[in-house]
């Protein structure tokens, strides 16, 4: 019977916390001492970089520090329509072929093929930028080509670059002046041998 008393207290003791210190870090926060996750940090030690994984949004390449997402920011290249494509689509918390850790990012990839992702932006935006790596089911270190065209016309390539599995984090930096559409490629070599190719492009927004 005194055990069963002791177990009720510390029961009774465990749902008093857990009711009371959730109203009190609300209280505290009420008037004004802070965010109730400013509170929660400073009662018990919580360091930023112990929950940066709770926070969806992208690695910025340097340790793990994600930035949160405003998922209602058009301008964010991972909020956007995507009019056209083919082996593209968003993901979020993926590694690329470096095992960097990635927050949301365009992943194109595709086997024996040419994978792709075309944006209507319909020149509301004369810059774009992100950070280009290789996705990690890429499959092997063989070279192929990715390029960023405009205008629905593969002519109109206004950024390319020579890829493959190491490619170490790359910067973006595209002139959308006066474009109506953008389409972000990553293409097979015409080498016949047949393998997947892709890219995972981070962070990349419009402006």
């Amino acid at each position: 019977m005194e055990n069963n008393d002791r177990k009720e207290k510390r029961t009774n003791r465990i749902l008093f916390l857990a009711t009371v210190i959730p109203a009190i870090l609300a209280v505290l926060a009420f008037f004004g001492l802070g965010t109730f996750k400013d509170v929660r940090n400073a009662l018990f030690g919580v360091k930023e970089e112990d929950i940066a994984e709770e926070m969806p949004g992208t690695d910025t390449g340097v340790g793990h520090t994600y930035e949160v997402i405003d998922h209602n920011d058009e301008t964010l290249l991972v909020n956007r329509t995507i009019a056209e494509s083919a082996g593209a689509e968003v993901v979020y918390d993926v590694e690329d072929a470096l095992g960097r850790e990635c927050g949301a990012a365009l992943k194109l990839s595709e086997w024996g093929g040419i994978s792709y992702a075309t944006y209507y932006i319909g020149g509301q935006y004369s810059r774009f930028t992100g950070i280009l790596t290789a996705p990690e089911d890429t499959d092997s270190d063989v070279s192929y080509l990715f390029y960023a065209a405009v205008n629905n016309d593969p002519d109109q390539k206004v950024w390319t670059i020579d890829m493959s599995r190491s490619l170490k984090p790359t910067e973006i930096d595209i002139d959308l002046t006066g474009c109506d559409y953008v389409t972000f490629v990553a293409r097979m070599p015409e080498s016949g041998i047949i393998y997947t190719t892709g890219a995972l492009i981070t962070e990349g927004k419009f402006e």
